[in-house]
């Protein structure tokens, strides 16, 4: 190896990583010193400086001649000549200083007035700019997100010793792998996500943004400056979309389960089966409670970790080894959950295997029959706070259900397998399905408050435009819970752009257009027997092309979506929006129907003109709106 590989190995070398120690080289680096804040704080002048230095070379110049020609024209003889030579000196100096500190005035005067814009916009976004000297170990922090944390990050973080002493454990690793990935790539833009601590002892999450200013030799890394900002509402609705979708998916796996089974064993099978084929959980297992020795025993289990099951000793009762939450959940009758293992008491009793298996976070969901929590439906996640007690409300309209699907298996049996028992069974959970969508439809409404309804209206004109179709019940069904859930991406889409109370700009489009596609991933995977996901993901596409997100046209685009996207065009400019009123109902007629046979399909056209003409009323539409 030769000396310059050995030098460039010895400088990258000093920016490795050990574990949480960045070792960053020591240094008597003065942390007081201002060069970074006055970086960060100093306008960029661009090319004042030549506009300033040619006005002063112009007003000197035009001095010199003029003041050369009035002392020739005036005092010819060589005594006046000598003292009006002193007094044009001495007042080219007070001129032209005049001029430089009126031309310097008025740049400084228009440069920091949009460096105080710059900064008025920083504040209202609750952003903060950071610059971090990596050879130096020294980082000056602007403010940004103090409100949500409780404290100032500007004066918390000064190096990376109290940088790390606020971030969360698990999220100071992303700093190590940074670094090395920049070093080594040569890349300069990056962004990683870290928790905060708050002022209060918990944790907000916060985007940091990046670009290395500055490399030293070899492409070493010597400055780093960027942004951070709090995305803590969105990962609070990320995982409020998340633990709703399991709900939901449980919720489908069961209607599909108990309509498919003939058994009860056949009914665990089907749903445990189901549920672990999502890999949403590294364990799913139905266990029943027997009453002797007051054991839990697996009955269906799936499942990476399914081998927890054989190394964990699981009861009922109230000792040490019935404190869990599937004991729990069989005592009490209730749901019970665990938001993360490694900080709940009860399960400290298996922390060692449930480290070796993967398991961070548990539901357990009772299951009745006679009136007793005979079983119980556990889930098992490899992340923390998978699930959540706000939810409670979910997990018992599941134990319900299922508790309903059991024991409508006796009545199955006792009706000796009759085809009206078991479709009375499939009706009771598709009432419980409506009842879930509509909770889905609320944490969508709660975050865009001008759209509360919308959704629900829109499912009824489309299943109105539908039956004028003449579509069959199956299909309006489908439609029905497609058009209930149609804007569920709009929960990906960040507060303030859906409550603007103005015209939103090209970027923030950009973002609401997002939420079909959003939208989409929430649902593709659940099996709903109907092509919801289809309506979910198209109702914005145009029967000409010209929609979004896939610019699909003509058959392409679903029927059911079809219809969906006419009714939501009638009910959004039928309505109040955050940046106009309601617009008159003889123009929402017209965008319709000039758009038929361009933006949407002719024969969903002249449906919805029928039904509107006959029941708008009906729908709260009307001249008189």
């Amino acid at each position: 190896m030769n000396r310059l590989s050995r030098l460039k190995e010895k400088i990258i070398a000093k920016q490795t990583i050990d574990g949480a120690d960045l070792g960053l080289p020591t240094s008597n680096h003065d942390q007081s010193r201002p060069e970074m804040a006055e970086h960060l704080a100093r306008p960029s002048f661009g090319h004042t400086d030549l506009k300033i230095s040619a006005i002063y070379i112009c007003a000197a110049l035009i001095w010199i001649f003029a003041s050369d020609y009035l002392i020739n024209t005036i005092a010819p003889d060589h005594g006046a000549h000598g003292f009006l030579q002193t007094t044009k000196g001495v007042m080219f100096v007070i001129v032209t200083g005049l001029v430089l500190y009126v031309t310097l005035r008025g740049f400084l005067r228009r440069e920091f007035h949009l460096a105080a814009q710059l900064q008025r916009s920083v504040n209202a976004s609750r952003s903060g700019l950071w610059a971090w000297d990596v050879v130096n170990d020294h980082i000056v922090v602007t403010p940004g997100g103090d409100v949500e944390v409780g404290w100032a990050a500007a004066d918390a973080i000064r190096d990376t010793k109290s940088w790390q002493a606020i971030v969360h454990p698990e999220d100071w690793g992303q700093v190590a792998e940074l670094l090395r990935d920049l070093n080594e790539s040569g890349r300069d833009y990056w962004q990683i996500e870290q928790r905060f601590q708050t002022k209060e002892g918990g944790w907000h999450w916060f985007q940091i943004k990046g670009n290395v200013s500055s490399r030293g030799p070899y492409g070493a890394i010597r400055q780093i400056e960027g942004t951070y900002f709090s995305v803590d509402g969105l990962k609070q609705t990320q995982r409020q979309l998340e633990r709703a979708n399991r709900a939901l998916t449980v919720l489908v796996a069961t209607y599909n389960a108990v309509v498919t089974s003939r058994s009860e064993k056949e009914l665990f099978d089907t749903l445990v089966g189901s549920l672990a084929k999502s890999q949403e959980y590294v364990l799913v297992w139905i266990g029943e409670a027997e009453e002797a020795q007051k054991r839990i025993v697996p009955v269906s289990a799936a499942g990476p970790s399914k081998a927890f099951l054989d190394a964990a000793t699981i009861r009922w009762d109230d000792g040490g080894y019935g404190t869990g939450p599937s004991g729990s959940c069989i005592r009490t009758g209730e749901p019970s959950i665990i938001e993360d293992v490694r900080e709940d008491v009860r399960a400290e009793n298996w922390l060692q295997i449930l480290d070796e298996f993967n398991i961070r976070s548990a539901v357990s969901i009772p299951i009745f029959t006679d009136g007793k929590a005979k079983y119980v439906l556990q889930l098992d996640c490899a992340e923390p706070a998978a699930f959540s007690a706000n939810d409670i409300e979910t997990y018992e309209l599941i134990s319900r259900n299922l508790s309903l699907a059991v024991s409508s298996m006796d009545l199955y049996f006792r009706f000796e397998q009759s085809e009206s028992a078991r479709l009375q069974i499939a009706s009771r959970l598709e009432r419980a399905l409506y009842g879930t969508i509509k909770s889905l439809t609320k944490v969508v409404e709660k975050r865009d408050p001008y759209t509360a309804g919308h959704q629900q209206r829109v499912a009824e004109l489309s299943v109105a435009f539908g039956t004028e179709m003449g579509l069959s019940k199956e299909r309006l069904e489908g439609i029905y819970i497609g058009a209930s859930i149609h804007d569920i991406g709009k929960i990906g889409v960040p507060t303030e752009t859906l409550s603007k109370p103005g015209r939103l700009d090209d970027e923030e489009i950009a973002l609401i257009r997002r939420h079909a596609s959003i939208g989409d991933d929430i649902v593709r995977d659940i099996d709903f027997g109907w092509p919801v996901g289809q309506i979910v993901h198209e109702h914005h596409e145009r029967w000409d092309g010209s929609g979004y997100p896939s610019g699909l046209k003509g058959e392409e685009i679903s029927v059911e979506a079809r219809i969906v996207a006419v009714a939501d065009v009638v009910e959004s400019m039928g309505t109040n929006r955050p940046y106009r009123p309601a617009i008159p109902w003889a123009k929402v007629l017209e965008e319709i129907e000039d758009g038929s046979g361009s933006r949407y399909e002719p024969k969903v056209v002249d449906a919805a003109l029928r039904v509107l003409e006959r029941d708008a009323g009906k729908f709260g539409f009307g001249p008189s709106v």
